[in-house]
């Protein structure tokens, strides 16, 4: 380090990686040693399992066909089996679907709450007043809230939002499509 002459200047190397930094935090990339999938999706490294407390891991079913989906799958069943854990994949739609759900129970009416809420999603969502309500999912606003997803059951989640608040849902049935 600092023999020869640097092909990029040192003030302008550090100028990029600044950048660098500042677009993957805008893109919720998160720099960790757990690899590719640590922030490839929305729900990476934010669904967290119940039952053996390791990360899911984004899957496509039926890749081949019309039927294709995208389901979650606790990276513990993926790689040992279901008799380390037994914990069944979670359609990524039903994830989405129960964030609209549990974004719409918020009763945004702490101060305290409406600043955390304002100063992440500033950007995405101005002027809708104090009780805020989304019509479908948007990671913009699931990045800005969610700290992570807890998966008791496929149908049982606890989401832990970043201002430290635990909000449970329960999915009376299954949703398919």
């Amino acid at each position: 380090e600092d023999n020869d002459e640097p092909i990029v200047p040192k003030k302008i190397w550090d100028a990029i990686q600044g950048e660098k930094e500042k677009r993957a935090l805008v893109k919720n990339y998160v720099k960790s040693d757990r690899g590719k999938y640590s922030s490839k999706y929305t729900f990476s490294g934010k669904v967290i399992c119940g039952k053996c407390g390791n990360t899911f891991r984004r899957r496509t079913w039926n890749s081949n066909n019309d039927s294709k989906k995208n389901v979650w799958q606790c990276k513990t069943y993926i790689k040992e089996g279901k008799d380390a854990c037994g914990m069944k994949a979670v359609d990524e739609k039903v994830l989405e679907d129960v964030f609209v759900d549990v974004f719409n129970q918020l009763k945004i009416d702490n101060d305290g709450f409406i600043k955390t809420l304002k100063d992440n999603i500033e950007n995405i969502i101005n002027d809708r007043g104090k009780y805020w309500k989304i019509e479908k999912f948007d990671m913009y606003i699931f990045n800005a809230l969610v700290e992570k997803i807890d998966i008791l059951e496929p149908t049982h989640f606890i989401f832990v939002l970043k201002s430290g608040v635990l909000i449970e849902n329960i999915v009376e049935k299954r949703r398919k499509k």
